[in-house]
């Protein structure tokens, strides 16, 4: 094991740092940071950490600042009634004179042995960041799902720990006019065989004020964990005048002379050969409000973005823009979509060929275009009005303008002129449904099998999953998941007269077309197939440009000219249609 060193036993670090300057701040809890082996095992180390905090009003600071330390323990929450008949409520944190002073932002409920611990957040912080549970954690939906406070749990599954984000702790505080006062204990324990160069006495004080302390100690100990030559005493108490047949015996009336007892002395005579050293630190500080609450309720962050809206250098602030009589126009590059659908709710609602919605969140959609640059265009105003978190991410993708805005977008925002086009995507799902209605239909079967990978590959079926040539053959590979490898070849088989045992997908759909139509052109029907299939190949493989086929993408009638994602657009049209003409083919024969 690693030698102990003398900074990390003096706990140098924790003492130069405050808990306030962090990204997230702890509010509740006990938990071994890091541990490893037991007491007294040699190369035992250990860091451990208790905190215990409340929210104290800002004209209240200096009587909190009295208060002791096991005054602030937030397991001891029960709801009382005092001698003078005052009810002290859970969650209210009150001074010696029982005056209320503050509050807990968090509460532990200890039950009995049968239950978990419980751990309950203060639910006026709850309601005004709207935030939700999700597993061990509460995330804000308003800011993409934010990570807002989050769990410890210890060997036995209980909450042990509870973190608060720190601009989300400070934006509430300000809105209450309060500080939050942090208490911690540190410790910090190590075992080793010899004892450190650094360790001149054994203990030492390195801190001693009120709300800031800290101490070392070194002790030569034996192998059962004691100080040498530590002595004991058994003790046993018992007595002698109670008769065993007196069915209700009275004690009390027994003299003192019936009280027995008898005491053993030890010593353990092991000789010491290893060291316990040991480091503690208690501390205290305040968390300071900001200067405003910007995030609760309603409200929202002051920021101010700028973005480009012409071919000059210059950029204007966002907020400029919310209006609509500016009729402005904004550019971005086509990774923005990704972004915003990765979010919970977040999807693509396809309109026409060029134009669809997508929204960041179930409730939030902007209608937007793609140009023949493959860059996003949308109406300023559009993104002038949405909530601060969808503004960030959409500001990150701002570009300057190229090529003009989606002309179907202007169509429909401007001229006002209806647009008769159809999305390659919704082609795509739209001719898949289809077909395996058709097969139930015509011939009693299920061809596609449900798996529960099939959500998943879903989503993935767009064209903004091609912004390169590796992600283009990434968006064949998902093609060919979506609606090759889920045929179920056992049930098509059924149906088809003359295969070979070994027939895949690809040939059996071959077989069928040749079986139930004259004179067909099978390479129309199959080869896009065969196409994706390689290409998929490509994605999973090692292959350098010079041994692509790149007939490939011309049998998928992708122009590899265009724009990435027009390609993936094309590349989609494509299998679109080919399964039209299969469609064709069944509701023919």
């Amino acid at each position: 094991m690693t030698d102990i060193d003398k900074e990390w036993i003096e706990l140098q670090s924790p003492r130069r740092n405050c808990f306030a300057k962090r990204e997230w701040i702890p509010v509740y809890g006990m938990k071994f940071i890091s541990k490893h082996l037991e007491y007294p095992k040699v190369n035992l180390k250990e860091d451990f950490i208790h905190v215990e905090t409340g929210i104290i009003s800002n004209k209240d600071k200096d009587n909190a600042e009295r208060m002791p330390w096991n005054e602030w323990d937030q397991d001891s929450v029960t709801p009382y009634v005092s001698e003078s008949n005052i009810y002290h409520r859970a969650g209210y944190i009150y001074d010696r004179d029982q005056n209320k002073i503050g509050e807990r932002l968090v509460m532990g409920q200890y039950i009995d042995a049968d239950y978990n611990n419980e751990i309950y957040i203060n639910q006026d912080f709850i309601l005004a960041y709207k935030l939700v549970k999700h597993e061990d954690r509460w995330i804000r939906p308003k800011e993409g799902d934010r990570e807002v406070i989050r769990y410890s749990r210890d060997d036995s599954n209980n909450i042990c720990f509870v973190d608060i984000r720190a601009d989300f702790i400070k934006d509430y505080l300000s809105a209450l006019d309060a500080s939050l006062r942090l208490y911690y204990y540190r410790e910090r324990q190590a075992i080793v065989r010899n004892k450190p160069d650094f360790i001149k006495a054994e203990s030492v004080e390195l801190l001693n004020e009120v709300h800031n302390r800290c101490t070392v100690s070194c002790h030569h100990i034996t192998p059962s964990g004691d100080l040498p030559f530590a002595k004991g005493v058994f003790v046993k108490l018992w007595r002698d005048d109670v008769d065993e047949e007196d069915t209700i015996p009275d004690y009390n009336r027994n003299s003192d002379d019936g009280k027995c007892h008898r005491t053993k002395e030890f010593q353990d005579l092991q000789e010491p050969d290893r060291y316990h050293l040991h480091g503690r630190l208690w501390g205290a500080e305040w968390v300071e409000p900001t200067r405003q609450s910007s995030l609760t309720g309603y409200s929202e962050t002051k920021y101010e973005f700028m973005v480009q809206v012409d071919n000059t250098s210059n950029k204007v602030n966002l907020s400029t823009l919310r209006y609509e009589e500016v009729n402005k126009y904004l550019w971005f590059n086509p990774e923005v979509i990704n972004l915003l659908v990765s979010n919970r709710g977040g999807k693509i609602v396809w309109d026409t060929m060029e134009t669809g919605f997508v929204f960041a969140d179930p409730d939030t959609s902007v209608h937007f275009g793609l140009n023949k640059k493959g860059l996003i265009t949308v109406y300023a105003f559009d993104i002038a009005r949405l909530p601060y978190w969808q503004q960030k991410i959409w500001v990150g993708q701002n570009c300057p303008p190229d090529h003009g805005v989606s002309r179907e977008l202007s169509n429909i925002q401007i001229a006002c002129t209806p647009v008769n086009s159809a999305a390659p995507e919704q082609m795509f799902f739209l001719e898949l449904g289809k077909l395996d209605e058709l097969f139930q239909n015509k011939f009693e079967i299920k061809l596609y099998r449900d798996l529960t990978m099939t959500p998943s590959v879903t989503k993935l079926i767009d064209r903004f999953r091609s912004l390169d040539d590796i992600t283009l053959k990434t968006l064949a590979k998902n093609l060919y998941k979506y609606c090759i490898e889920r045929i179920d070849d056992r049930k098509l088989k059924k149906i088809v007269k003359r295969h070979s045992g070994e027939a895949k997908s690809i040939s059996l759909l071959g077989q069928f077309l040749k079986e139930n139509a004259n004179n067909i052109d099978l390479s129309k029907y199959t080869d896009p197939l065969r196409a994706l299939n390689k290409l998929r190949v490509y994605d999973s493989h090692l292959v350098s440009e010079d041994n692509e086929d790149m007939t490939l993408y011309h049998t998928l009638n992708v122009n590899r000219n265009e724009p990435h994602v027009w390609q993936g657009a094309e590349m989609i049209k494509e299998v679109a249609n080919t399964f039209g003409r299969i469609n064709s083919v069944i509701e023919h024969s």
